[in-house]
């Protein structure tokens, strides 16, 4: 057997094994700073270079990751335990999308023994936008969503619900300066509350991850003057429903990477808001402080968070 293996460096020509003839030209790597494995045998040359993973094995690599996170925070956290029935918040982002992937993913491969639906809530905006739906406006944007979520859970397994939120009220009417942000999401919360309620599903799982917790936290600090963020797990109404954040551990642009793998659509809020508002400020005094050497603003953020967490539930 006159066969043999050797690794060929880039912009080098190929080692000459002892006792075999000269290697031809065409064997030398020109390939910039790669490593190639070649096999010579009689026949010819193979290369031995490992096959790319397709995009299936790559997004399904990307979620095994994200689930040892995420499965961590349901550990420390005490969030999911068997026989629950959570009902995951779909907004049709990246955040809540990978949570469906990740919870789902994570009962067959753990063998979890929990039950997941869905809830989608169409925003207040969303629902004004109908009225004077043209094929640019919000109202395309909601159809697009609902028809994405719906194919997705339909192919998780996973029942989905749609509900209207109610609309917002006019500034007129509002008794103290609230931002319409605030009345949008509040007004969103309580319909998937509402949702839980009927369903008789005590635990509701939202898709906020390390960087929104850093946000808050900002946001509460700067503008309020309280170092407070979110918390991984939140108790409302006496107990009755259950607010839980699994993907606290993990980074925005981690999960932005495994939805890009994944295939699944870029949808941005259709709210004339959105880019203006003091959530966008944070996330750029994050991205900022980051650009210039602070790596881990968001992971140390979020320690601070659950360190005020814990000093406050201390008697």
């Amino acid at each position: 057997d006159t066969s043999a293996r050797f690794a060929v460096r880039s912009r080098g020509p190929i080692s000459k094994p002892s006792g075999q003839q000269k290697c031809p030209p065409a064997l030398h790597c020109t390939s910039p700073s790669r490593t190639r494995r070649l096999r010579i045998t009689d026949q010819g040359v193979d290369d031995l270079k490992p096959a790319a993973p397709n995009p299936e094995a790559r997004f399904a690599r990307a979620v095994f990751y994200l689930d040892r996170d995420a499965s961590r925070a349901i550990r420390d956290f005490d969030l999911v335990a068997d026989g629950d029935r959570l009902l995951v918040a779909l907004s049709g982002g990246k955040d809540s999308t990978m949570l469906l992937q990740i919870l789902a993913q994570r009962r067959a491969w753990r063998h979890g023994h929990y039950e997941l639906q869905a809830c989608h809530v169409r925003p207040p905006h969303q629902v004004a936008c109908e009225e004077t739906a043209s094929p640019e406006s919000g109202a395309e944007t909601a159809r697009h969503v609902e028809r994405f979520l719906t194919a997705m859970c339909s192919r998780l397994d996973v029942p989905l619900h749609v509900v209207d939120s109610d609309p917002l009220p006019d500034q007129s009417e509002v008794t103290r300066p609230l931002s319409s942000c605030f009345l949008c999401a509040r007004r969103r919360r309580k319909a998937l509350v509402e949702t839980a309620v009927g369903l008789g599903i005590r635990k509701v799982a939202l898709g906020h991850h390390m960087n929104d917790v850093a946000e808050t936290l900002l946001l509460n600090l700067l503008w309020q003057g309280r170092c407070e963020g979110m918390l991984p797990r939140r108790d409302m109404f006496a107990g009755r429903v259950t607010l839980i954040r699994p993907l606290i551990y993990i980074e925005e642009r981690e999960l932005a990477r495994a939805c890009r793998l994944g295939g699944f659509p870029s949808i941005r809020c259709s709210c004339a808001f959105a880019d203006r508002s003091k959530r966008e400020v944070a996330a750029s005094i994050l991205e900022t402080v980051r650009r210039a050497g602070a790596r881990g603003a968001a992971a140390n953020a979020l320690g601070v968070a659950l360190k005020q967490a814990r000093n406050r539930a201390v008697p």
